[in-house]
């Protein structure tokens, strides 16, 4: 209890610092604060180093970027309401936890929607995906880009080469999407905060947990779990969110530079995840990890469930389906 106050009182007194940097009579220069769960040489961090760098660089004295790397400023929860609420500016995530702000940021979830990540990404930022961003700023987040996290896998305490060893296997998944996944495949998709799952793991409370290569080897996961299932390489796709609330206080001219670095950086984050993706895999097998590709006939059980998996979905948000539907159709063409 005293920690969760401590961090309230902290984004209060950083909101109150950055008004005060904002409002005319005082000196003009603009605090942003950057937060993301994730730590050491994940894509995140890099992305949020690369961001600072550009716009302090366009900008000068101007802005000041602040970065919290490692769910330094809270929970991933307590960050995407201080983001909302204009206390924290910026804020990097996989879509795949934003079930709670709104379910459409999870739709790149379904497996097997997109061929692989990098397609997913780009169409997610082209015309197919205009709709989403316009929809998210409703509700108070601005997204200039979506950036590619790597293709979504699992890693597991015990082999899983078939669907019969996938059964009643406990897996920590994020959106509720994913959780309908894996409870159509037999298994139980299970909800922790980032900073729960490595102990999870360890007091085998979870059997695995379904995300990317970088998150895996950047949290350590490979410690506690020895078996990487390469399925169903879903799309697992960072956003990089911008507190509108925030930006509608400042200039023109620097929430066009803000917005237009977060896009201008795109393709070198997307080659930095890529890049990194393979390091990481190659390291957690030097570890001792045993990658393990599914079968034909596992692939095809996988992606047999797919349909109803969307078809649930829908069910679920029925105002989703035209989105949906646009981005099939995007996909179609790739």
């Amino acid at each position: 209890m005293f920690k969760y106050k401590a961090t309230l009182a902290t984004l209060m007194i950083l909101a109150v610092i950055s008004w005060i940097g904002a409002t005319p009579g005082y000196a003009q220069q603009y605090v942003m604060r950057i937060g993301t769960p994730t730590g050491g040489e994940h894509p995140q961090v890099w992305e949020m180093n690369d961001f600072k760098k550009r716009i302090e660089g366009k900008l000068g004295s101007k802005i000041k970027v602040e970065l919290y790397p490692a769910s330094q400023l809270g929970t991933d929860a307590q960050q995407r309401q201080a983001l909302l609420a204009g206390s924290l500016q910026g804020f990097l995530q996989p879509t795949s936890f934003l079930t709670g702000l709104d379910p459409a940021l999870t739709i790149n979830d379904l497996p097997y929607l997109f061929k692989d990540t990098e397609t997913g990404v780009k169409i997610l930022n082209g015309p197919a995906g205009d709709k989403l961003r316009l929809r998210i700023e409703k509700i108070g987040i601005v997204i200039p880009s979506f950036f590619v996290a790597g293709d979504r896998i699992q890693i597991l305490t015990s082999p899983v080469r078939d669907m019969q060893q996938l059964k009643g296997k406990k897996i920590r998944t994020i959106s509720k999407l994913l959780q309908d996944q894996h409870d159509a495949w037999g298994a139980k998709g299970v909800s922790l905060d980032t900073s729960e799952v490595f102990m999870a793991l360890q007091q085998h409370t979870i059997d695995g947990v379904e995300s990317d290569a970088p998150f895996f080897f950047a949290t350590k996961l490979y410690n506690a779990a020895k078996y990487l299932l390469m399925a169903p390489k879903g799309c697992e796709v960072t956003v990089f969110m911008l507190s509108k609330k925030w930006l509608d206080t400042l200039p023109q001219d620097v929430r066009t530079a803000i917005v237009s670095t977060v896009k201008e950086m795109t393709p070198a984050a997307n080659e930095y995840a890529r890049n990194f993706g393979i390091k990481a895999l190659n390291e957690m097998v030097k570890a001792g990890v045993t990658v393990i590709e599914p079968s034909a006939d596992f692939d095809a059980k996988l992606r047999a469930a797919a349909p109803a998996i969307a078809e649930k979905f829908i069910k679920d948000y029925p105002d989703l389906k035209p989105l949906l539907d646009e981005l099939k159709a995007a996909a179609a063409k790739q």
